[in-house]
Protein backbone atom coordinates (compact mmCIF):
# COMPACT_ATOMS: atom_id res chain seq x y z
CA UNK A 1 0.00 0.00 0.00
CA UNK A 2 1.25 3.48 -0.82
CA UNK A 3 1.38 6.37 1.59
CA UNK A 4 0.31 9.94 0.90
CA UNK A 5 3.91 11.09 1.27
CA UNK A 6 5.03 8.63 -1.44
CA UNK A 7 2.33 9.93 -3.79
CA UNK A 8 3.31 13.54 -3.01
CA UNK A 9 6.97 12.78 -3.82
CA UNK A 10 5.96 11.21 -7.12
CA UNK A 11 3.78 14.21 -7.98
CA UNK A 12 6.60 16.63 -7.15
CA UNK A 13 8.94 14.85 -9.56
CA UNK A 14 6.50 14.95 -12.48
CA UNK A 15 6.55 17.85 -14.93
CA UNK A 16 3.94 20.59 -14.61
CA UNK A 17 1.80 18.84 -17.23
CA UNK A 18 1.55 15.06 -17.36
CA UNK A 19 -0.88 12.39 -18.42
CA UNK A 20 -2.85 10.21 -16.08
CA UNK A 21 -1.09 7.23 -17.67
CA UNK A 22 2.31 8.62 -16.61
CA UNK A 23 1.13 9.05 -13.04
CA UNK A 24 -0.46 5.60 -12.90
CA UNK A 25 2.70 4.00 -14.34
CA UNK A 26 4.82 5.54 -11.61
CA UNK A 27 2.35 4.65 -8.86
CA UNK A 28 2.10 1.05 -10.04
CA UNK A 29 5.89 0.78 -10.29
CA UNK A 30 6.36 2.06 -6.73
CA UNK A 31 3.68 -0.31 -5.46
CA UNK A 32 5.34 -3.29 -7.20
CA UNK A 33 8.75 -2.37 -5.79
CA UNK A 34 7.27 -2.03 -2.31
CA UNK A 35 5.56 -5.42 -2.65
CA UNK A 36 8.78 -7.00 -3.90
CA UNK A 37 10.77 -5.59 -0.99
CA UNK A 38 8.13 -6.81 1.46
CA UNK A 39 8.15 -10.30 -0.08
CA UNK A 40 11.95 -10.34 0.04
CA UNK A 41 11.97 -9.31 3.71
CA UNK A 42 9.45 -12.08 4.44
CA UNK A 43 11.60 -14.56 2.49
CA UNK A 44 8.81 -15.09 -0.07
CA UNK A 45 11.19 -15.32 -3.00
CA UNK A 46 12.10 -17.81 -5.72
CA UNK A 47 15.71 -18.72 -6.35
CA UNK A 48 17.20 -18.02 -9.77
CA UNK A 49 17.54 -21.77 -10.37
CA UNK A 50 13.87 -22.39 -9.50
CA UNK A 51 12.83 -19.51 -11.74
CA UNK A 52 14.81 -21.06 -14.58
CA UNK A 53 13.03 -24.37 -14.03
CA UNK A 54 9.62 -22.72 -13.95
CA UNK A 55 9.95 -20.24 -16.82
CA UNK A 56 13.11 -20.43 -18.92
CA UNK A 57 13.42 -24.16 -19.51
CA UNK A 58 9.81 -24.64 -20.70
CA UNK A 59 10.14 -21.55 -22.90
CA UNK A 60 13.34 -22.82 -24.54
CA UNK A 61 11.75 -26.24 -24.97
CA UNK A 62 8.62 -24.76 -26.57
CA UNK A 63 10.72 -22.73 -29.01
CA UNK A 64 13.38 -25.30 -29.89
CA UNK A 65 11.84 -28.66 -29.05
CA UNK A 66 14.96 -29.36 -26.99
CA UNK A 67 14.68 -29.96 -23.26
CA UNK A 68 17.22 -27.60 -21.73
CA UNK A 69 20.05 -28.97 -19.65
CA UNK A 70 20.58 -27.77 -16.13
CA UNK A 71 23.63 -25.63 -16.90
CA UNK A 72 23.47 -22.24 -18.55
CA UNK A 73 26.31 -23.19 -20.90
CA UNK A 74 24.43 -26.23 -22.17
CA UNK A 75 21.20 -24.28 -22.61
CA UNK A 76 23.06 -21.54 -24.46
CA UNK A 77 24.82 -24.05 -26.69
CA UNK A 78 21.58 -25.85 -27.57
CA UNK A 79 19.80 -22.58 -28.28
CA UNK A 80 22.66 -21.33 -30.48
CA UNK A 81 22.60 -24.62 -32.40
CA UNK A 82 18.87 -24.23 -32.91
CA UNK A 83 19.32 -20.68 -34.22
CA UNK A 84 22.12 -21.74 -36.58
CA UNK A 85 19.95 -24.55 -37.94
CA UNK A 86 16.96 -22.26 -38.34
CA UNK A 87 18.73 -19.31 -39.96
CA UNK A 88 21.65 -20.86 -41.87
Amino acid sequence: MLTKSQVKRILEKLPEEFSLDELLEKLILIQKVERGLKDSNENKIISEEDLKEIIVNPLVESITGVIPSKTDAEVKSEYEAYLRKKYD
